[in-house]
């Protein structure tokens, strides 16, 4: 049996965040004094309108929507995009030759995966002059692909016996070309002990590797202290 695909998809989100405010705005509104008897901000510049802390709904409408500003400049635009080109090919050894229990089951298979992806900010969402996290973040653009070759085979070695109704052995490996991550090879072997009709225990052992994804490759770097009294 033959299975060729290709796959192609494509994803663009956009995030805004509302009611997240500008820090600057927010120090400048709360740092007021008085002037002719009235609230005013000590620095006056961009129009500044001095934000009341004291009290719930203390502080005017006008001093809440300067402080939060412009929300276009608090959006993160994301665009993925994946490739994936794939061929299986599978079968038995039924034509050919059969172990005790059965023919061999075998598949084999090679794929070819592209990624790429970036990240966009706006002018407050990039060096998060906002309300909530601080830090500049820069807009990223990235892509990696993969190549990948893999066999897999199911040995049944017997069958229909006392306490073996059927005992069969599972064998895979995978040879993965990673442009970024580098060449490994990964594995399994597994067990599958049907006991009688009612009761059969499986095992298996295999090594797994995955690379990173785009954000993971690309992001910033995050640091959680979690020794001494540091709490992550």
């Amino acid at each position: 049996r033959y299975d060729l695909s290709y796959v192609s998809g494509k994803n663009i989100d956009r995030v805004t965040r509302n009611g997240w405010g500008t820090l600057d705005r927010f120090l400048q509104a709360t740092n007021a004094t008085t002037s002719g008897g009235q609230p005013a901000c000590v620095n006056p510049a961009n129009g500044c309108v001095p934000f009341n802390l004291f009290g719930p709904n203390a502080a005017n409408s006008q001093s809440v929507a300067w402080i939060l500003g412009d929300p276009n400049e608090l959006f993160n635009k994301r665009n993925r995009h994946q490739d994936v080109l794939s061929l299986v090919v599978s079968g038995d050894t039924s034509a050919l030759f059969s172990l005790p229990g059965g023919p061999i089951a075998f598949a084999l298979g090679a794929e070819r995966r592209e990624e790429f992806g970036n990240s966009l900010f706006g002018l407050r969402a990039g060096n998060r002059n906002h309300l909530h996290t601080q830090g500049a973040r820069a807009n990223l653009s990235a892509d990696f692909a993969l190549d990948e070759y893999y066999g897999e085979l199911r040995l049944p070695l017997v069958k229909d016996l006392p306490l073996l109704k059927a005992f069969d052995v599972e064998l895979a490996g995978r040879q993965s070309k990673h442009s970024r991550s580098g060449d490994y090879d990964t594995w399994k072997v597994g067990l599958n002990w049907e006991v009688t009709q009612d009761l059969r225990l499986r095992g298996s052992k295999q090594s797994v590797v995955r690379g990173p994804n785009i954000g993971e490759f690309f992001g910033a770097a995050v640091a959680a202290p979690i020794t001494g009294t540091g709490r992550p």
